[in-house]
């Protein structure tokens, strides 16, 4: 399938060779797959599962295999439950690069939001008001949750509201800790996890994977520690990648791949997605802002980093941006 937008509106091109019209076309295709190490490309799909989330791409885990999760991230958590749940008794290693859990959850008075209307353009004077905000809140008797939480519907603005250095600088050193404070989990699955590393039947290592090789019975795979920068290996019978979502600009799907191929979108300046304009707008690659495609979730990730609470579409040619 493609998509090709012209002034009079939308060509859609089916795979059976039917094509469609239409005057507005908005795409709400989801999370791009997630991005597979390369060192992992030339595992046997019985070894490795490329995509936690793909039905068709499910392993078939022993009960006493030894396991290896790539990411530490709440597909991971899903993951890790699942073999739990399935009375897995073999070891399972739980690599990331910095080797840190989701926060836990935990209910907390609500904090107002407020203090976020006159933040700042950059991130370290950001990150100052949300550590000041944090230290208020604890004197009021809640905690840094509450006010990580009224961060929430800000979100896009203040994202928005960053020049494109800094966008970078919030990607590179502190995004992983956004998500590990933002996405947490609650204290039943945190009870579960600690049970389990208890048991030594789950190891957190944090590193830099580097290479992987299959064996006759084994998948053994070389990463480089965080802490001692040594290089150490693992010996795994099954391998299950939840590094995380990709992007457009990794992960070529086909809807977004023919945009850009025709030049009718763009990459944002950090790669992240598709950019947008008002409304989801799509701009093309002369910065042009498009009458008839709209996009909608996480692909808009380059222009909101966090969905808003409500997305509001307008349809109506004449409400359109001009």
């Amino acid at each position: 399938m493609s998509l090709t937008d012209g002034t009079d509106g939308v060509t859609i091109q089916l795979e059976s060779g039917e094509s469609l019209q239409a005057g507005v076309v908005v795409l709400a295709i989801g999370n791009s797959p997630p991005v597979s190490p390369a060192c992992f490309a030339s595992l046997s799909a019985h070894r490795y599962m490329s995509n936690a989330w793909a039905s068709e791409d499910q392993l078939t885990i022993g009960c006493a295999d030894a396991v290896l999760v790539v990411g530490t991230g709440l597909t991971a958590i899903d993951q890790i439950l699942k073999l739990s749940r399935d009375e897995h008794a073999g070891t399972i290693y739980v690599l990331s690069r910095r080797g840190k859990l989701p926060a836990l959850h935990a209910h907390a008075p609500a904090w107002s939001s407020e203090w976020t209307a006159t933040l700042p353009s950059d991130i370290r004077s950001i990150f100052r008001e949300v550590r000041k905000q944090v230290e208020l809140a604890k004197a009021a008797g809640t905690d840094w949750r509450s006010v990580i939480d009224s961060l929430r519907h800000s979100t896009p603005k203040i994202w928005q509201s960053l020049s494109p250095a800094e966008k970078k600088r919030f990607v590179r050193h502190v995004r992983p800790y956004w998500e590990i404070a933002r996405h947490r989990i609650p204290p039943s699955t945190y009870a579960e996890l600690e049970r389990l590393m208890e048991q030594n039947r789950m190891l957190l290592l944090s590193g830099r994977i580097g290479e992987a090789f299959e064996g006759e019975d084994c998948v053994e795979v070389m990463y480089l520690d965080r802490d001692t920068s040594e290089r150490k290996s693992l010996r795994v019978d099954r391998v299950i990648n939840c590094a995380g979502l990709g992007t457009v600009s990794r992960v070529q799907d086909a809807l977004p791949a023919s945009l850009l191929d025709q030049n009718c979108a763009r990459l944002d300046c950090l790669g992240l997605g598709i950019e947008t304009g008002a409304h989801g707008a799509v701009v093309n690659s002369d910065g042009r802002l498009s009458q008839n495609l709209f996009l909608i979730g996480p692909v808009r990730k380059a222009s909101l980093w966090s969905l808003l609470p409500c997305l509001r579409f307008a349809f109506r040619r004449k409400s359109l941006p001009g």
